[in-house]
């Protein structure tokens, strides 16, 4: 008889589901780690905290970021695959690489670089941001 308490069944499906979830959904610019979750470099208009989704939300910050994106891929010939705008938490991600090469000229233009660890959900949970 093989005895599998449900805490430890639902830890392992579950950490070997964000695993197979995270090879499925990671883009270019994601760096898959061992525990599932997706590494990434973002860079946002201004510092998120407590309430920011719902400061942003009344905004549209869409306009400025695709030109934001649009100045980086030129400027710094970023490949268009290894930049992206995320219309859903408004925010520009690229590769944690490009984000620490770029973070001195991305606070001078009053840009907010960081790094992200996020699980692979569709609401992408943030588990860890490091600002630069």
């Amino acid at each position: 008889m093989h005895y599998c308490p449900v805490l430890l069944k639902d830890r392992v499906q579950m950490g070997e589901r964000f695993k197979r979830r995270a090879k499925n959904v990671a883009a270019a610019y994601d760096h898959v780690t061992e525990e599932g979750m997706l590494l990434r470099g973002a860079v946002y208009l201004q510092k998120p905290g407590v309430g920011y989704r719902k400061r942003i939300g009344k905004k549209n910050l869409m306009p400025r970021l695709k030109k934001i994106r649009k100045q980086l891929m030129q400027r710094y010939k970023i490949p268009a695959k290894l930049i992206e705008v995320d219309e859903m938490k408004q925010r520009l991600l690229t590769t944690g690489q490009v984000v620490e090469e770029l973070s001195e000229h991305l606070k001078k233009e009053k840009l907010v670089p960081a790094i992200v660890e996020e699980d692979p959900t569709y609401y992408n949970l943030e588990i860890e941001v490091i600002f630069l």
